[in-house]
């Protein structure tokens, strides 16, 4: 009798697996995976019921591949909506259909989902609502994520994940959302205005994602409007030093509304400024300019005198540097014996141990400092200074440039995951900190223009450029910008205090005719530079001389000296040999050789926008 029962209960067990086998054989036949489209990597596929027509798009599942991405909405996985008053909706697509490049996806509460090729590799993905206004009251909506293990992401800025997929990387980027998180295989994410994009795109496997998608940030996408900032920005500030600002009577500019002070940082950008606007002679003459700063500089010995390359008396600024030699040099060469790391603070260190030291303080700063530093730098002031290091190697030591190479990584690793994405731009925002320093975030936007273009990286100057135009949109009309921001929420708060644009114009102006230091090396040897607001085109040294080429608006003069060069026979410019002496300021054209400072100075007035100097030593003596 049990044997009975137990055969009996057994084939009620074998009756019950067989029909189970059956209808899930039935099911997995009924069920016919269909691609429905292909956009470059992305594949849109669908599962429909073999026992309805593929005609009537109604799936059973639909989903997105992208690499290993998945994205599947269905029973299982449907679209979770969760409304304001905290009510939920599980959205599944009902139908689809194709329109060229373009697939879009209906779900049950009218939602419609349309995947777009914008171009080849990239993907925009919209949502958008049929007419019921149903996003507007939704709180979140939650994505369901298929096949992605939490391991394979990676959280970055402004809602980013990316994934590694056949030695390509592949970007999931969101706009529209201020907030996302990633949990359980699901994106979370709030809508913005009713609507939320999301864009997958393919990128060399070697790019950082924030370089793609901080580039995407409206301030950074339209380059007209970035130089129509720049351009307001410019012509404010010029209009103040030019009239409103400055007194012609005392030569001092307000600070506003302070006391009235001579600033030569001021004048500065003043001249360099009137020279591409063709106001040279007016801003030197018609003002006094000249007289003015000769003045106050002489009542002002602290002053940099970088005017010199404009108004003459370049000896004052010799005599400057000389000093201030003396007294940091020394200082660095101690710092360097003792393998000090607080040197790579120093932005403008290589140039300084090129031109104004000994070339082997630097293989000692490479040996000491460079080699042995782990790269770990979390203050953005050092982790400018080292790329601006990286940057000054690159274009004047290549034969070290792979002792800095790491230094190339910094824009990549330490700097962009410092800038945040918020509606009013892109601003620099140290790790844990509320405040940002607006004359930092400057400099950091032009180490990335001139990293992106001295490493032909087009979204490192996109991004630089964007946030440039994010601090000046916050410009008065005398070209004065907040000294900080404060950011509550994802929301700026601007200061009471101001930065003058006599700060800000060496930052971010790219007018090439502002004093400068430029290396003559590797053309002539280590310590041999010039000082001079002109751009130098060539360089071409033979035994007994030297050629340059130097550009500079036909009809001005300007002024420059070559330090640490051989004793100088004879100058020739526009073709003739040129006055020599002490007074060489009084001609047109002319130029002093200092045993001094082992210098040669001169004073050029173009007749061409391109002119060739010609400098001959005197033969048999060398300098020691």
């Amino acid at each position: 009798m049990k044997s009975k029962t137990k055969l009996f209960y057994f084939s009620i067990l074998a009756v019950y697996l067989m029909v189970t086998v059956f209808f899930f054989v039935l099911h997995v036949l009924s069920r016919q995976r269909i691609v429905l489209h292909n956009f470059g990597n992305l594949e849109v596929y669908g599962y429909i019921s073999r026992l309805n027509s593929p005609m009537e798009k109604n799936p059973l599942e639909i989903g997105l591949n992208l690499g290993n991405f998945s994205i599947r909405f269905s029973d299982k996985l449907p679209l979770f909506c969760v409304k304001k008053d905290g009510s939920e909706l599980k959205d599944r697509v009902i139908s689809y259909a194709m329109n060229g490049n373009a697939l879009d996806m209906f779900f049950e509460n009218k939602i419609k989902l349309r995947v777009t090729l914008i171009k080849e590799n990239e993907y925009d993905l919209s949502f958008t609502d049929s007419g019921t206004g149903l996003l507007n009251d939704l709180n979140t909506l939650q994505i369901p994520l298929y096949m992605m293990s939490k391991d394979a992401l990676e959280r970055i800025h402004d809602s980013l994940y990316s994934s590694v997929y056949r030695k390509k990387r592949f970007f999931l980027g969101f706009s529209g959302a201020d907030n996302s998180i990633y949990a359980d295989n699901k994106l979370v994410l709030t809508p913005d205005q009713g609507s939320l994009s999301i864009i997958l795109a393919e990128t060399d496997g070697n790019a950082n994602p924030n370089l793609y998608w901080l580039s995407r940030n409206p301030v950074c996408k339209d380059t007209a409007q970035f130089e129509k900032i720049a351009a307001s920005y410019f012509d404010a500030a010029y209009a103040a030093w030019m009239g409103t600002r400055f007194s012609t009577r005392t030569g001092k500019w307000d600070f506003n509304g302070g006391e009235p002070s001579f600033d030569e940082q001021t004048g500065m950008a003043m001249l360099s400024e009137s020279i591409v606007r063709g106001d040279y002679v007016k801003a030197l003459y018609l003002y006094n300019l000249a007289f003015t700063m000769e003045r106050n500089r002489e009542n002002g010995p602290d002053l940099p005198s970088v005017t010199s390359c404009y108004i003459g008396k370049l000896e004052s600024y010799l005599k400057h540097l000389m000093e201030q030699d003396a007294e940091d040099l020394p200082s660095i060469e101690k710092m360097i014996a003792r393998a000090d790391p607080l040197l790579l603070d120093n932005g403008k260190l290589v140039l300084t141990l090129l031109n104004h030291g000994n070339i082997l303080y630097l293989d000692d700063f490479i040996s000491k400092v460079v080699i042995p530093y782990e790269m770990t730098p979390k203050n953005l002031n050092t982790c400018l200074a080292m790329a601006g290091m990286y940057l000054d190697v690159n274009k004047h030591l290549k034969n070290k440039v792979n002792y800095f190479s790491r230094f190339r990584t910094i824009p990549y690793s330490n700097l962009i995951p410092a800038i945040v994405n918020i509606k009013e731009g892109l601003f620099q925002l140290p790790e844990g900190k509320k405040r940002i320093d607006t004359l930092q975030s400057l400099k950091t936007a032009r180490l990335f223009i001139d990293f992106g273009t001295a490493e032909k990286e087009p979204l490192y100057v996109t991004i630089g450029t964007g946030m440039i135009v994010s601090v000046l949109a916050y410009t008065d009309d005398q070209g004065y910008i907040p000294e900080y921001f404060t950011v509550e929420g994802n929301k700026l708060v601007k200061s009471e205090s101001t930065l003058p644009p006599e700060r800000v114009y060496p930052v971010i102006s790219q007018n090439p005719y502002q004093p400068k230091e430029l290396p003559l090396y590797p053309e002539l040897d280590p310590g041999k530079w010039m000082m001079a607001a002109a751009i130098l085109v060539n360089v071409a040294s033979m035994d007994d001389e030297i050629k340059l080429l130097l550009k500079f608006p036909p009809g001005y003069r300007h002024y420059f000296f070559i330090r640490n060069i051989n004793p100088v026979a004879e100058v020739i410019m526009h073709g003739k040999k040129v006055f020599m002496g002490e007074n060489y300021f009084a001609f047109p054209d002319g130029a002093y050789y200092s045993g001094e400072f082992q210098s040669l100075l001169v004073k050029l007035k173009h007749e061409n926008e391109v002119e060739e100097v010609t400098i001959r030593y005197k033969k048999g003596e060398i300098n020691p």
